[in-house]
C-alpha cells in the first residue's frame, strides 16, 4: 500500500486521497468504528476516536508520519515484508550477485559471531503472545530499551513497566519479566566488557602476567589489591579500583554486520567531494601520508582511522564532590560528517574508575586498548562485511588524540605549565616571568612575522626589545621520539619521602614527563599532529579573558595593580602606572578599559539580543545590567559570543585600532571553525592571525597573554595538517560526558550504572537498525540529525481557518503559479497567444503583464481540461490540481518551519526569546512610472546586477504574516555606457573584502538622482547676480558632483590637473544630464570637482590611513565604505600618504590651517547659498555687501562669535562701516572695509566673504560697461525694459569709446612719424597694431631696457577694444551671458605708446632678413618671420611667460605656410597653433630659425643670430661647435666621428645620404651638422636626422635578424606637419602599409621632448613610452598624466629623452621572440645608466662613419 501521502502537506490532494484510504482501511478492520485508534501527533495512537473526529485531529494536528506499519489499524507488520537494508541505489559500489539481506541465511559464509546472531534473531522472531501478528519478543525489546534510553527511565521504573505490560497481555507472553531478564535477552550479541582490577596508586593492572593476576597487592607499592573496609581490613574480592574495558574489536566486526553501517564506512572513497576545499579528515595529508607510506592501509577503504578522546567527569553532578571518572573514547572518521561524531558511532572503550583521576599515570589504563590497537594495525582476519557479502581483513590506525589541554599533557607526557608550557614550541617557548603578578606571559609573537616587518623594531609598544628571532619549527614525531627514549618514569602515585627540588635555571627544565604509550604503536612517529589543541577551551578561555578584561569583572580581568607595576618594570606604557596619592589606589584608564558608559552599551547589546531558534542559549540570561557583566557563560555560550556577537557588541566601543583587533581576533574563530577549509586561504590566515595577536600585544597589558592566547597561533598549522575543526574538537565528547551522568542511578557504583546503560543502548541500536523502520529515532540518532528531518516542512502551531475571496484570492493563485515551475511552458505559452491575438500591443511589454496576470488563471483551467481529454496527455499531477484553482478556505499559522529554518509572525516573534520573523524575498518585477508609461523597467529584488548604476531602497513589504526584510532594488539604466563599466570593474573588485567599515550611514550615492534619470527629467539650477548657483538644485548638484568626484576619478593621482581630461568631460557631461546648467560652468564644475575629490582624499588620509599607521596589515584592501577604489589605486595611494614626504607636508599643512585666524562655520554650505539666505533679510534698495557675509559665516546658530580674535575683526568692520556712512573714510576697489579690517590684501583666484568661484578681477574690476550690462539683462528677464532699448544704449557708448581710441592712435602715430601737425585719421595707424601682436595673449614683462609688459598689454587692450563687433553683443544679450574684460593693471601713456609703436616699426623694417622657421627637420617650413632682439640677456628673458633660455631666440611670425601647425614652444592656452601668431612675439628654437637664403641647400646648416652693442643684425653663423676638445670616456667610434668632423664639417657641410623607401615608404633625405655631431657627443639634445639615421641603422639589424615582418617604423617628422587631420592621415597611410601582425615603432617629438609609442594595430594596443614621469601640457595648462608601459626607465636628465627612445627601440628590436611587454611587465624599475647610453652611441657612429666618405 502506498503511503508516501503521509509525508505530503496536508492541504494537498494527495494527502487528501491517501487519508481517506486509510479511514477506509481502519474501519474495515476495526473492532468499534467509534473507536479508532487516532494516528494524529497529538495522540499517537493512545485514544481512540470516531471517523469524523479522527479525520478534524489529522487535519489539524498532522499526522504522526512515523507510523509506517498501521498496527493499530490491522496492518501486520509482515503483510509488506521486510526489505533488504544492503538493497543497492543507482550509483553506489561495492554491490553485486552477492548482495545480501538482513534476513538472508547464507550459513556458509558466516562466522560464529553471525550464528550466534543468527539463533538470537530465530529466538526474538517469536510472536509476543500467541495469537499475535504485529510484534515480535525481539522487536519489543528494541522498541522498549530505546524507549528506555530515549527518556533516561530507571532499571526500576523499566521494572515495573514490564512487569504492567506482561500483566495486560495475554498469558504465555514472552515480556521479560525484570530488566535483567530483558538484559540477559540482549547479552547474547556479545556486547560486553571486561573488568580489570587496578592498583589504588594507579601503579599497575593485575592482567596479563599469571604473578600479577592472582596477586594481593601491588609489586610496585604495596598497597593492598582489595577495598579496605572501616575497620581497615582488606575485603576480599573487593576490588579498591577497577578498569572497565569495553574490547574494540568485536564492536567493530559488529559494524561492519550491519549493511548500512558498512555501507557508510566506505563513505570517504565514494561519497566524498573531492576539490581543493578541506571538508573530512580523508582530505588532510595526514590521512594522505599515512596511505601513501603503508599501502596496505590505504588500498582497502574498509580499513579504520580512528580518533581517541579522554577527559574527566563528575558523575555525581554535585559541586562538592571531587570524584572524577574518566572514560576512553574512540569516533570513527570513515563515517559522513552527519554522521562519525553522532552518539552511536562513538565507541566506550574504556571506563577509568574514580575517585582520583589517573593523571600522568593514566598509560597503565591505556595499554588494554595498545594492545588491541597492535591488533587492529596488524590486521584481524575473518571480519564479514554484510554490504558485500564478504570476508575481509580489517585494519584500523590511529590518527590523533582529542584532550583539552592539561589531559593533552597526560596522554603525550609533555610538560604544559611553566617555561615549558607550549608543547609545540617546547624549548623555544621563551616565557617571560611578571614578578608583581607572579605568572607566566607569552609575548614573542612577533617571531611569527615576516624578516622585515615594522613590528619588530617598535620595541616600545611591545616588551621594550627588538624581536630577531623566526619563530620555532614543530618538532616531528621521530624527533620528539629521540627526545623521550630515555626518559624512564615509574607509573603510580606514592608518597615523597624528600620534597621536590626546584629547578632555577630555565635550560634545565624538562619538555617531557614521559615516553607516551602510544609510541608503542609503529606508525605512531609518522603522524605529523599526534595529538591536537582542543579549539572549545581556548575559544572559552580567550572569551573569558576578553570580556573580563574589557568589563573589568572581579576575578576575570587580567588588569589590576600588579599588572601595571609589571609594565612600569617592563618600562612599556608607563603613564598607565598606579596612582598611589590617594587613600585608594587609582588606576589610570588604558586602552583596554570600557568607560561606564561603554559598558552599558556592551551590556546592553547582549541584553537586547535575541537570535534564532537553535542558534544558542537565551544571552539575556548571562548579562547583569546592575553590575555590568557576563557571567556563567558555557562553552557554546563563549563560541557564539566570541564568533558572533562580540564584534556586534563592540561596534561603538573602544578606539578603533582596539576594537579591530578583538574582532579580526573574533573572526579568525569564525574563520577556523568553518565546515569547508579553502586550504588556499590557510597561509594567509596564519600571517593575519599573528599580526593580529601582535596588535593585541600592542593595546593589552602583558598579563593578558597566558598560554592559551599563544596557543592559538598552532591552530592553523593543525587545520593544515588535519582537516576541519569540528572533527577535532570536545563538543561531541563533552555531550555523551553529560549522558553518561544521566545513566549514573547509583552513587555508590557510578561506573557500573555507565557501563551497563552503554552496553544495553549499543545494543539496542544495532538491532534497531534491522528491525525498526528506516526514520525511526533512537537514542543515538535523534530525530533532529536525520537530513530529512533537518530540511522537514511543517507548521508549528495550530491552523487558524480564514476565507478569502476576489482580488486577494487570484493574486495569491497567480503567484502560487508564477513560482511553479511546471507551470513556466504554459506561461510563455500563453505570452505568445496574447502577441498573435493583439498584434497592436505586441512590443508594449506591460500591457501583455497587464492582460496575462488577468486572464492566465482561466485561460489555464480551460487549457489543461481540454488537454485532458486527450489520452496520451502529459499534464502532470501538480498542473492538473492547481489549473482548477484554489480553495477560498485558508489555514493560517502563527509559525511554519520551511526545510528547517523556523519562521514566526510578528505578534508570535514579540512574545518569545528568539527571533524568526525576517523573510527575505528573491523577485522579479517590472517597474513604470505611471500608467502611460510603454518602456517599463525591469528590476530585482534582493539580488544585485551589474546592468546599471541606479540603486534604491524599496519600502517594506508583508509576506504573510511575517515582516519583510529591506530589500535593495538594482536598476537597469544604459544610458551612461561610461560609468556602466566603472560600475562593471567596481563591482568585480568587491572579493578585496577584509578592508575597513567606518561608516554608519554608508557612502552617499544620489539614487533620487539615477531615478528622476530614469523619468527623464532635469532640474533647473538656479544663478545669483555673480553667476553662482543657488538653491536647492544648486546644493544637491554639488553632492551629486561630490559622488563623481568619490567615485570616478582615481585617488592615486597626486594632482587634480594630471587627472584625464575624459574623466572630467565625463563628469560634466552627467552633469548636463541631471541639470539644466549653462556651458559657461564647466569649468565652476570642475573646481567643484577638484575640490570634494581633494577632501575625499584627505578624508580617507585621516580616517583610513593616519590612525592605523602601525598596524599596516589594515591597509591590504580599501575601506569598505568606498568599494568603487580600486586595490591597485588604493595601494598606491597609502604608500604615497604614509611616506615621509607627504607626512612632512601634511605637518606644514596643518600648520598654516592653525595660521587661520578666523575660519568660518558655514560646514558644506556654499557663501552662494548664505548669500540666499541673507538677501531676504537686507532691506530693499540695499546691497548685500561681503561684511555681512562674511560675518555670519562665522556665527554659530546662536549669532554668537566663539573666537575672540574674528568678534575683535567684528567691532573693528563695525567701526569702518560706520566712519563710511558719516563720511569719514571712503573706500574703493580692493581696498574695501574687509580687507582694510582685516590688514591683508585679498587671494588670488577667490574672494574673502564671497567663495571661491568669484575672482577678484571680476568683483573688484569688472568695468562699468559689463557692470551695466548684468543689470541690464536683470532688467530685461524681469520685464522692466526692453531688449532693444537696451541694445540702442550699448551701442552709442560703444561708439563713444570707439572714437576716443581711435583719436588716440592717431596721436601716436603723429609721434612716431615725427609729425606735431593736426592729426588726422589715419588707416595706417590700426595696420601698425595688427602687425604688432594678435591679442591672444600678454608679452612677459621684461626690464628697463626693454619693452614693458604693460606697454604691450596697452596696445592689446586698444585692439581688442576695436575688434569688438555690435553682432557679438547682441548675442551676448539674447544668450544671457556675461563677458568680464579685465583692465591694465596701469594705463600707458602716449609716450609710452609711441616706444611700443616705434619698436613694431623696427621689427617690420625691409632691411631685417627673412627667416624660415621649420619643425623636426628643414625641409618642413611652416612658417616666415623676423628676429626680435632686446637688449638683455635672452637667458632672462620670458616671452608670453615662457622662459627663452639659451636654446630658443625670440621671433615675430608674419606668415603662416602651413596650415594648423602646432607651435614648437605653446604659450598655454592663447597661442598653439602657427597660425595664431602671426603679428606676435614667440619663442623658436635657434636651430629650426633658417635665413631665407639658405633654403634649398641641403648642406647649409642653421644660423645662429647673436646682438651686437650696436643696433645692427648680422650674421653670426661661424661653426663654432668643438669637437676638438672633447669629453673623456668617448666610445671609440663616436671619438673617430668626432675628429672627422672637426676636420671635414665646416662652411656648413654635412653628412647626407638619402634613405629609401622601405625604411618609411617614402624616400628621405637626411643630414647631418656639426652641431648635431657635438650636440650627440656631448650628449646634449638631439635632432629629429640623429633619431631616424638610428632607426636605419636598426632595420638593418632587423633585415639581418629577419624580423622585417615583425617591426616598422614611422617617420617622426611627418607627425610635426600640418594639423591634427593631416597627421592622422600620414600616421594612418603609415600603417597601413604594415603588414599583419607588425609592431610598429613611433619615436616622435611633442616640444623639446622625445617619447616613442609602440603601435599594434593588430591587437589595438598603443604602448606608451615616455622618459619623464610626469609632464606639463602646455596647451590646456594642466598636467597630463603619463601612463607609461609598465618597467619603462625614467631618463637621466632633462637633455636625455632621444637617447632613452634609441634605447627602447633597441630593446624591442634586439627580441626576437617580441616577448618585450611580459618582460617589462616583471622587471620592475628597471633603471638606464650611462653605460647604456654609449652603447647606443657607439652603434650609432659605427653606423654614421659609412657616410662619411660621401
Amino acid at each position: 500500500m502506498d503511503k508516501s501521502w503521509m509525508h505530503a502537506d496536508r492541504r494537498s490532494k494527495e494527502f487528501e486521497l491517501g487519508f481517506e484510504e486509510f479511514l477506509k482501511f481502519a474501519e474495515s478492520n476495526a473492532v468499534n468504528i467509534d473507536k479508532i485508534s487516532c494516528p494524529c501527533k497529538k495522540c499517537c495512537n493512545v485514544d481512540g476516536f470516531s471517523v469524523e473526529v479522527v479525520r478534524d485531529h489529522v487535519f489539524y494536528y498532522g499526522i504522526l508520519e512515523s507510523y509506517k506499519v498501521w498496527r493499530w489499524h490491522g496492518e501486520s507488520m509482515y503483510d509488506n515484508g521486510v526489505e533488504s537494508e544492503s538493497e543497492s541505489e543507482s550509483g553506489d559500489p561495492g554491490m553485486g550477485e552477492n548482495d545480501v539481506e538482513v534476513g538472508e541465511s547464507e550459513d556458509e559464509e558466516m562466522s560464529e559471531d553471525s550464528n550466534e546472531f543468527l539463533k538470537f534473531v530465530e529466538d526474538g522472531d517469536q510472536p509476543l503472545y500467541n495469537g499475535c501478528d504485529h510484534t515480535t519478543k525481539m522487536n519489543f525489546l528494541v522498541e522498549s530499551f530505546s524507549w528506555k534510553a530515549k527518556h533516561v527511565v530507571t532499571d526500576s521504573c523499566f521494572g515495573d513497566f514490564l512487569e504492567l505490560v506482561k500483566g495486560l497481555l495475554p498469558a504465555e507472553n514472552l515480556v521479560p519479566l525484570t530488566t535483567n531478564d530483558a538484559k540477559k535477552t540482549l547479552s547474547v550479541l556479545g556486547m560486553d566488557y571486561e573488568k580489570i582490577h587496578a592498583c589504588p596508586n594507579d601503579c599497575i593492572l593485575y592482567r596479563g602476567d599469571a604473578v600479577l593476576v592472582d596477586a594481593e597487592e601491588c609489586p610496585s607499592c604495596g598497597v593492598s589489591r582489595w577495598k579496605l573496609g572501616r575497620d581497615n581490613i582488606p575485603k576480599k574480592n573487593v576490588p579498591a579500583k577497577v578498569l572497565w574495558y569495553f574490547p574494540p574489536i568485536p564492536r567493530f566486526k559488529r559494524f561492519y554486520q550491519s549493511p548500512k553501517t558498512a555501507k557508510n564506512l566506505t563513505w570517504h572513497d565514494w561519497g566524498r567531494k573531492k576539490d581543493k576545499m578541506m571538508r573530512h579528515p580523508a582530505d588532510s595529508p595526514t590521512w594522505k601520508l599515512l596511505d601513501s607510506k603503508y599501502p596496505e592501509l590505504g588500498n582497502d577503504h574498509r580499513n579504520l582511522r580512528l580518533a581517541l578522546s579522554s577527559d574527566g567527569f563528575n558523575p555525581h553532578s554535585m559541586q562538592n564532590s571531587l570524584y572524577s571518572c574518566w572514560p576512553v573514547i574512540l569516533v570513527t572518521y570513515n563515517l559522513p560528517p552527519w554522521l562519525c561524531m553522532k552518539r552511536k558511532f562513538m565507541m566506550l572503550t574504556l571506563l577509568i574508575s574514580g575517585p582520583k583521576q589517573p593523571g600522568n599515570d593514566i598509560d597503565v589504563y591505556l595499554q588494554p586498548l595498545i594492545d588491541d590497537l597492535k591488533l587492529l594495525w596488524n590486521g584481524v582476519e575473518e571480519v564479514y562485511d554484510a554490504f558485500r557479502g564478504e570476508y575481509f581483513k580489517l585494519k584500523a590506525v590511529l590518527f590523533w588524540t582529542i584532550n583539552d589541554f592539561p589531559a593533552y599533557g597526560n596522554l603525550s607526557g609533555s610538560v604544559v605549565r611553566g617555561y615549558h608550557g607550549c608543547p609545540i614550541c617546547v624549548d623555544q617557548t621563551r616565557p617571560r616571568r611578571l614578578k608583581k603578578g607572579n605568572k607566566l606571559v607569552f609575548m614573542r609573537h612577533r617571531r611569527g612575522l615576516p624578516r622585515h616587518h615594522p613590528y619588530r623594531r617598535q620595541a616600545a609598544a611591545f616588551d621594550n626589545t627588538i624581536e630577531e628571532d623566526l619563530a620555532p619549527v614543530p618538532l616531528t614525531g621521530e624527533e620528539v621520539l629521540a627526545r623521550v627514549e630515555g626518559l624512564n618514569c615509574e607509573f603510580g602515585k606514592r608518597e615523597e619521602s624528600t620534597p621536590r627540588v626546584r629547578i632555577v635555571d630555565d635550560q634545565d627544565r624538562p619538555c617531557w614527563k614521559k615516553k607516551s604509550v602510544f609510541f608503542q604503536l609503529e606508525y605512531w612517529k609518522d603522524i605529523p599532529v599526534r595529538h591536537n589543541l582542543d579549539v572549545m577551551h581556548i575559544e572559552k578561555n580567550c572569551c573569558d579573558s576578553l570580556i573580563g578584561t574589557l568589563l573589568n569583572i572581579p576575578g576575570k580581568t587580567k588588569d589590576g595593580v600588579a599588572a601595571r607595576l609589571d609594565m612600569v618594570a617592563m618600562g612599556i606604557r608607563t603613564e598607565l602606572k598606579p596612582d598611589v596619592s590617594g587613600k585608594r589606589t587609582k588606576l589610570p584608564l588604558a586602552s583596554w578599559n570600557c568607560k561606564l558608559d561603554e559598558k552599558k552599551i556592551v551590556c546592553g547589546s547582549f541584553f537586547g539580543m535575541k537570535v534564532p531558534t537553535g542558534f544558542s542559549s537565551n544571552i539575556r540570561n548571562l548579562v547583569s545590567m546592575e553590575d555590568l557583566k557576563l557571567s556563567k557563560l558555557k562553552s557554546h555560550d563563549c563560541h557564539v559570543v566570541m564568533q558572533v556577537l562580540l564584534p556586534v557588541a563592540l561596534r561603538s566601543v573602544l578606539e578603533k585600532p582596539v576594537r579591530y583587533a578583538i574582532i579580526r581576533f573574533c573572526l579568525f574563530f569564525k574563520a577556523i571553525c568553518a565546515k569547508e577549509i579553502d586550504v588556499s586561504k590557510l597561509e594567509q590566515m596564519q600571517a593575519d592571525l599573528v599580526v593580529t595577536v601582535c596588535q593585541l600585544e600592542k593595546y593589552f597589558p602583558p598579563s593578558f597573554f597566558d598560554v592559551m592566547i599563544h596557543l592559538t597561533v598552532h591552530l592553523v598549522r593543525e587545520v593544515t595538517l588535519c582537516g576541519p575543526v569540528f572533527f577535532r574538537w570536545m563538543y561531541p565528547f563533552e555531550r555523551y560526558m553529560k549522558v553518561f551522568k544521566g545513566w549514573v542511578r547509583s552513587r555508590r557504583h557510578p561506573e557500573g550504572c555507565i557501563a551497563e546503560s552503554y552496553v544495553v543502548e549499543e545494543a539496542v541500536e544495532f538491532c534497531a537498525e534491522g528491525l525498526l523502520n528506516d526514520d525511526a529515532s533512537t537514542a543515538g540518532m535523534p530525530e533532529n540529525s536525520k537530513p530529512e528531518v533537518f530540511h522537514a516542512s511543517n507548521p508549528l502551531s495550530a491552523p487558524t481557518m480564514i476565507s478569502v475571496y476576489g482580488k486577494e484570492m487570484e493574486q495569491a493563485h497567480l503567484c502560487i503559479l508564477q513560482n511553479t515551475e511546471d507551470a513556466k511552458n504554459y506561461f510563455s505559452e500563453h505570452m505568445e497567444l496574447l502577441k498573435l491575438l493583439h498584434p497592436r500591443f505586441a512590443k508594449d511589454e506591460k500591457w501583455l503583464k497587464d492582460k496575462q496576470n488577468q486572464t492566465f488563471s482561466a485561460w489555464l483551467k480551460e487549457r489543461v481540461s481540454n488537454e485532458l481529454q486527450n489520452s496520451g496527455n502529459t499534464v502532470s499531477e501538480t498542473i492538473r490540481w492547481m489549473a482548477a484553482g484554489p480553495n477560498n478556505v485558508v489555514a493560517t499559522f502563527s509559525g511554519y518551519k520551511v526545510n528547517g529554518v523556523e519562521f514566526y509572525t510578528k505578534q508570535r516573534d514579540d512574545m518569545r526569546t528568539v527571533q524568526n520573523s525576517g523573510v527575505s524575498l528573491v523577485a522579479d518585477v517590472m517597474l513604470v512610472s505611471s500608467a502611460k508609461d510603454k518602456n517599463p523597467k525591469k528590476l530585482s529584488f534582493g539580488s544585485m546586477s551589474n546592468s546599471g548604476s541606479g540603486k534604491r531602497k524599496a519600502g517594506k513589504s508583508k509576506a504573510g504574516k511575517s515582516k519583510a526584510g529591506t530589500m535593495e532594488v538594482v536598476e537597469s539604466d544604459d544610458e551612461d555606457e561610461e560609468f556602466e563599466a566603472d560600475e562593471d570593474e567596481e563591482e568585480s573588485n568587491e572579493n578585496v573584502t577584509g578592508g575597513m567599515r567606518l561608516l554608519r550611514r554608508g557612502m552617499v550615492t544620489m539614487s533620487r538622482v539615477n531615478r528622476r534619470l530614469v523619468r527623464g527629467r532635469k532640474l533647473k539650477v538656479k544663478y545669483n547676480d555673480d553667476g553662482e548657483p543657488v538653491g536647492r538644485a544648486a546644493k544637491e548638484m554639488q553632492s551629486y558632483i561630490g559622488v563623481f568626484a568619490r567615485t570616478k576619478v582615481p585617488i592615486n593621482v597626486k594632482d587634480w590637473r594630471l587627472v584625464p581630461l575624459s574623466v572630467k568631460d565625463n563628469i560634466w557631461g552627467s552633469i548636463e544630464e541631471a541639470y539644466v546648467v549653462p556651458k559657461q560652468w564647466k569649468k565652476m564644475v570642475f573646481a567643484s570637482a577638484g575640490q570634494k575629490w581633494r577632501d575625499f582624499k584627505s578624508k580617507l588620509t585621516t580616517w583610513y590611513i593616519i590612525p592605523f599607521m602601525d598596524s599596516p596589515e589594515l591597509f591590504e584592501f580599501p575601506p569598505d565604505d568606498y568599494r568603487s577604489i580600486h586595490a591597485d589605486q588604493w595601494q598606491e595611494f597609502v604608500k604615497d600618504r604614509i611616506s615621509p614626504q607627504f607626512q612632512e607636508f601634511r605637518q606644514k599643512q596643518m600648520a598654516r590651517r592653525k595660521e587661520n585666524k578666523y575660519p568660518h562655520r558655514l560646514g558644506r554650505k556654499p557663501y552662494a547659498q548664505l548669500q540666499e539666505e541673507l538677501a531676504a533679510t537686507v532691506p530693499a534698495g540695499r546691497k548685500l555687501v561681503r561684511t555681512t557675509m562674511w560675518k555670519a559665516a562665522r556665527q554659530d546658530k546662536d549669532g554668537n562669535y566663539l573666537a575672540p580674535q574674528v568678534q575683535e575683526k567684528v567691532d573693528e568692520i563695525d567701526k569702518l562701516e560706520k566712519e563710511e556712512q558719516e563720511g569719514k573714510r571712503k573706500f574703493e576697489g580692493p581696498v574695501d572695509v574687509l580687507t582694510t579690517a582685516l590688514g591683508t590684501p585679498e587671494y588670488s583666484g577667490r574672494v574673502r566673504g564671497v567663495g571661491g568661484f568669484v575672482k577678484p578681477e571680476a568683483y573688484f574690476h569688472l568695468p562699468k560697461r559689463a557692470r551695466l550690462n548684468l543689470d541690464a539683462r536683470q532688467r530685461i528677464k524681469n520685464g522692466e525694459e526692453d531688449s532693444s532699448s537696451v541694445l540702442a544704449a550699448e551701442r552709442a557708448q560703444w561708439k563713444e569709446e570707439k572714437a576716443e581710441l581711435v583719436g588716440r592712435l592717431v596721436r601716436l602715430e603723429s609721434l612716431l612719424m615725427g609729425k606735431d601737425k593736426q592729426i588726422v585719421e589715419s588707416p595706417k595707424s590700426a595696420t601698425l597694431i595688427n602687425d604688432l601682436g594678435s591679442g591672444q595673449g600678454s608679452c612677459s614683462r621684461l626690464d628697463k631696457a626693454g619693452v614693458g609688459g604693460n606697454e604691450v598689454e596697452g596696445v592689446k587692450a586698444i585692439k581688442k577694444k576695436l575688434d569688438l563687433e555690435e553682432g557679438k553683443l547682441k548675442t551676448q544679450v539674447e544668450a544671457d551671458e556675461v563677458t568680464k574684460e579685465q583692465a591694465p593693471e596701469k594705463p600707458l601713456t602716449v609716450e609710452e605708446e609711441a616706444h611700443v609703436m616705434e619698436m613694431a616699426q623696427v621689427q617690420s623694417s625691409p632691411t631685417v632678413q627673412r627667416h624660415h622657421l621649420v619643425i623636426d627637420s628643414l625641409d618642413n617650413i611652416v612658417a616666415e618671420g623676423t628676429i626680435v632682439e632686446v637688449g638683455v640677456d635672452s637667458s632672462s628673458q620670458t616671452v608670453h611667460g615662457v622662459p627663452l633660455a639659451a636654446e630658443n631666440i625670440r621671433v615675430s611670425v608674419s606668415k603662416c605656410l602651413v596650415e594648423n601647425a602646432l607651435l614648437p614652444v605653446p604659450i598655454r592656452d592663447e597661442i598653439v597653433f602657427v597660425s595664431d601668431a602671426i603679428g606676435t612675439c614667440v619663442a623658436w628654437p635657434k636651430d629650426w630659425v633658417i635665413p631665407a637664403t639658405a633654403v634649398g641647400n641641403a648642406k647649409q646648416a642653421p644660423r645662429k643670430y647673436g646682438r651686437k652693442k650696436t643696433k645692427q643684425w648680422v650674421d653670426t653663423d661661424k661653426d663654432d661647435d668643438d669637437l676638438e676638445h672633447l669629453p673623456a670616456d668617448l666610445p671609440p667610434a663616436l671619438l673617430s666621428l668626432s675628429k672627422w668632423g672637426n676636420e671635414f664639417l665646416k662652411d656648413r657641410a654635412t653628412i647626407h645620404t638619402k634613405l629609401s623607401k622601405d625604411l618609411f615608404g617614402t624616400e628621405r633625405k637626411i643630414a647631418l651638422f656639426r652641431s648635431d655631431l657635438f650636440a650627440f657627443t656631448n650628449v646634449q639634445e638631439v635632432a629629429g636626422d640623429t633619431i631616424v639615421m638610428y632607426m636605419s641603422f636598426l632595420r638593418e639589424k632587423l633585415k639581418e635578424s629577419n624580423m622585417l615582418n615583425m617591426i616598422s617604423f614611422v617617420d617622426p617628422s611627418s607627425l610635426g606637419v600640418g594639423n591634427s587631420t593631416d597627421r592622422s592621415r600620414s600616421f594612418s597611410a603609415a600603417l597601413k602599409r604594415g603588414k599583419p601582425g607588425q609592431f610598429f615603432l613611433v619615436p616622435y617629438n611633442t616640444g623639446k621632448h622625445w617619447i616613442l609609442s609602440v603601435v599594434s594595430p593588430s591587437e589595438e594596443l598603443v604602448y606608451f613610452m615616455d622618459p619623464m614621469k610626469r609632464r606639463m601640457d602646455v596647451t590646456t595648462d594642466e598636467w597630463r598624466t603619463i601612463v607609461n608601459q609598465y618597467g619603462i626607465p625614467e631618463q637621466i636628465g632633462d637633455k636625455s629623452c632621444g637617447y632613452f627612445i634609441m634605447l627602447y627601440m633597441r630593446e624591442i628590436v634586439q627580441d626576437k621572440e617580441q616577448n618585450w611587454t611580459k618582460k617589462w611587465l616583471t622587471r620592475g624599475d628597471e633603471k638606464y645608466t650611462m653605460q647604456d647610453v654609449d652603447v647606443v652611441r657607439q652603434e650609432w657612429a659605427e653606423y654614421v662613419l659609412k657616410f662619411t666618405s660621401n
